[in-house]
Order: C-alpha cells, then sequence, then structure tokens
C-alpha cells in the first residue's frame, strides 16, 4: 500500500494562473482543501511523503524520490518535479483509495507529529473508494499506460462511458487545470480524437444492447 502524506500543501492548486491565497473565493473559499495547512513544497522536509506498506513483511519503508534509481517511480509532471509525489500506477493495478481526516473535517489536516490512537480514529472518517469507483477517463488512462491493447478493446473494457469522457475526448482546451491534465494523459489530440470515436462507438453498441433487453 502506497501512503502519501503531506497533501494539499499552501503551493498546490487546480486552477490555471498564479496560485492564490488559502480560502480565497477564486480558490474554493471554506472548501479549499488547503484551508488549515502549514505545509509548504520549500519545507526542507517536504519530500518525505511517500511510504510503501509490503504486507509480506510487514514493513513500512519511506521512498527517497531525490535519488537516482526512484526516478522513474516519481510522477510525471509537477506532482512529481514541485510535489515530490511517487506514481502508485508503478506497483500494479490500483484497487482504490483511502483517505483519512483525522479530526473529521476533510479541509483540516492531522496536526504534527499524530498517531492513529482509537480515540482519534473514532472522531475522524475513513473515506475509502475502490478503483471501479474512478471515473472512465482514469480507467481508459490507466489501460493506455499498462495494456497493448487496441483502442476498441480499451473502450469496451471500460465500466462506463460518459459525457465527462468524451468531452476530455474532444479537443477543447479549458481554464480548469485539472480538466487539462485528464485530458493529457488520455494521449495527443490524435489519439483522443481516435479514442473518442471508439468511446462513441461503443455506447452506441451498449445502449442497442439495452434497448434490446428492455
Amino acid at each position: 500500500m502506497l501512503f502519501h502524506a503531506k497533501e494539499h500543501p499552501k503551493e498546490f492548486t487546480s486552477r490555471v494562473g498564479p496560485v492564490l491565497p488559502v480560502c480565497a473565493p477564486g480558490a474554493g473559499g471554506q472548501s479549499d482543501p488547503r484551508r488549515g495547512t502549514k505545509l509548504s513544497i520549500e519545507d526542507a522536509d517536504f519530500q518525505d511523503r511517500n511510504f510503501l506498506w509490503v504486507l509480506s513483511s510487514n514493513v513500512i519503508g519511506r521512498i527517497e524520490v531525490c535519488h537516482a534509481s526512484v526516478r522513474p517511480l516519481v510522477a510525471p509532471g509537477v506532482a512529481g518535479t514541485r510535489f515530490c509525489t511517487v506514481d502508485e500506477n508503478n506497483f500494479g493495478l490500483q484497487l482504490g483509495s483511502v483517505c483519512l481526516f483525522p479530526g473529521g473535517d476533510p479541509a483540516e489536516p492531522a496536526p504534527l507529529g499524530w498517531r492513529p490512537e482509537s480515540p482519534a480514529i473514532a472522531h475522524g472518517i475513513i473515506y475509502g473508494e475502490p478503483s471501479h469507483g474512478f471515473p472512465a477517463d482514469w480507467h481508459l488512462a490507466y489501460g493506455l499506460r499498462r495494456s497493448s491493447s487496441s483502442h476498441e478493446d480499451l473502450c469496451r473494457d471500460l465500466p462506463n462511458i460518459d459525457d465527462t469522457l468524451l468531452n476530455l475526448l474532444q479537443e477543447v482546451p479549458d481554464n480548469a487545470l485539472a480538466s487539462n491534465k485528464r485530458r493529457q494523459r488520455l494521449g495527443s489530440p490524435d489519439t483522443r480524437q481516435k479514442l473518442r470515436k471508439c468511446a462513441e462507438d461503443e455506447l452506441a453498441r451498449r445502449r442497442t444492447e439495452q434497448s434490446k433487453n428492455a
């Protein structure tokens, strides 16, 4: 299991343009995921945020992202270069995500030195999402990276095809940094165009099947 600590430092942003002050209206106000953070990518120990638990030996190790041998494991783009994030896709099929909010507030980080004692767990929130609950573009991007299957087969294996996926496959960049990142993970403009055609064909096939079984 790969652990990412120190999420959402002061420099985190999901928009194009300069980083706004924490809880600024343009950053989401009180919904800003940085609310309450005291973390910064400028902290000397910020890179110490990736830990791997090996179930077979019950050992947890810290991943030294600055070490040359570990660089292939670092996430592409600013997620790796600025935020020192190890890409979970390097460790095989991602089964899901688990988030722990010790104080019960998803926007409030755990205090420095916090340990998972039972009273804290009792008043916290544990949120888990299996990978089949991830958006369709996540599954498609994963397939593109890990499989040699044809575009048709990749689209056929998707758990669902929705308007969000079709919009991401369309070459209409917007000002939302998160959307543009998701779009880039789906390949070049030419690849996305081909994938959109395959996805539309697969969606039409599924709808035809549904109408026959209705």
